[in-house]
């Protein structure tokens, strides 16, 4: 009865289905509410504690074992993909540009932005506004996409506080784990968009299919990020979109 009435209270439109922003809203009645009620209300804090706790603790512990999980073949064969040498020597030939980016949506997170790049986390708030900008949504990248690609390719990562004595644990994204995830968005946006082959297909055809993917996603960035005007774009924006049009001038 009591999840009838979260369901009830979170869903905007009487006897309408919940859409996955609605469904976020009442794990966060559920978590602030029943399993893990703040301390104190003065922030949104401790509601965003209170939903990763129950995440990490009640949902994806489970979810991980379902089939759309790491170990699912869709996920596996996306994965391959991107560890083809084709892929990653893609990744490095705009790894100036990218790390900007990477570091410039990292900020909004200013308690964790410190220390070098390969110690600094990315939020899925961060990775949501990267995302946004660059437009993966245009292309068919939901919320629900970000969040399953998103948690299956984060890092756990333990924040201790200024005294050293409290630690949030909390799932983040870091620099080479924002690639991966990169990597699996184009392969979930442009299979569905041109119906490519099936990526699990072995054929020689099919190990193009990783390089061109992200070629494409990365001239849609370029093209989203131009459209910015140039002094609102991220760090790293501009010089994306230069050395994308002459990586791609031929292509």
């Amino acid at each position: 009865e009591i999840m009838g009435v979260i369901y009830d209270e979170n869903k905007t439109i009487s006897h309408a289905s919940m859409s996955f922003d609605h469904f976020l809203n009442a794990l966060v009645h559920i978590a602030c509410n029943y399993l893990y009620v703040p301390t104190s209300r003065e922030s949104n804090n401790g509601d965003a504690i209170a939903l990763g706790k129950l995440l990490l603790n009640d949902v994806l512990q489970y979810a991980r074992k379902l089939s759309w999980g790491g170990e699912k073949s869709d996920w596996s064969s996306r994965q391959a993909h991107i560890d083809n040498y084709e892929v990653q020597a893609l990744f490095t030939k705009l790894k100036g540009p990218l790390q900007k980016m990477f570091k410039h949506y990292a900020m909004i997170d200013g308690t964790f932005h410190r220390g070098p790049l390969s110690t600094m986390p990315l939020s899925l708030t961060g990775f949501r506004r990267f995302s946004r900008e660059v437009g993966f949504w245009e292309i068919g990248i939901d919320a629900q996409d970000l969040a399953q690609v998103y948690f299956l390719t984060s890092t756990y990562h333990s924040e201790h506080g200024n005294d050293n004595s409290t630690t949030n644990d909390l799932h983040m994204l870091f620099y080479g784990t924002f690639l991966n995830a990169i990597g699996h968005c184009a392969l979930l946006a442009f299979p569905r968009l041109y119906k490519l082959p099936d990526l699990s297909d072995p054929s020689a055809e099919n190990d193009e299919v990783g390089p061109r993917v992200l070629k494409s996603l990365f001239q849609h960035m370029a093209w989203s990020i131009s459209k910015i005007p140039a002094d609102k774009r991220p760090s790293g924006g501009t010089s994306f979109v230069r050395n994308s049009m002459v990586m791609f001038r031929n292509v």
